[in-house]
């Protein structure tokens, strides 16, 4: 097998990682939870004790590396984008909430 080869699960992975982003930022919820479906999925490999050593044995290891360290941060800023997300939502809901009854004692 080809180090090209070896090395496309992660560089899938990274693709992923990226468009998943994307999404995130443009708020594309709908299109992300089936990425989401697939991406955790293939997230599978890096646990995968059959692949790692293939890689080992390529000496792939300083590139498989810095690919997961890329993953790794992609994942770090998707798990930011959410918490500010539901910050956002949480901060939303609490303005309904005092508006709705606001408007309660207003009609009472």
């Amino acid at each position: 097998m080809t180090p090209e080869n070896l090395l496309q699960p992660l560089n899938q992975l990274l693709t992923q990682a990226q468009a998943l982003m994307i999404l995130a930022q443009a708020e594309a919820w709908d299109e992300m939870q089936s990425e989401i479906v697939d991406y955790q999925q293939r997230m599978a490999v890096l646990a995968d004790a059959t692949y790692l050593l293939a890689l080992k044995d390529a000496n792939l290891t300083a590139e498989a590396q810095a690919l997961i360290l890329q993953i790794q941060e992609f994942n770090q800023q998707l798990d930011g984008n959410a918490e500010q997300v539901h910050t956002n939502i949480a901060s939303e809901l609490r303005q309904i909430i005092q508006a709705d009854k606001a408007l309660d004692a207003y009609r009472r």
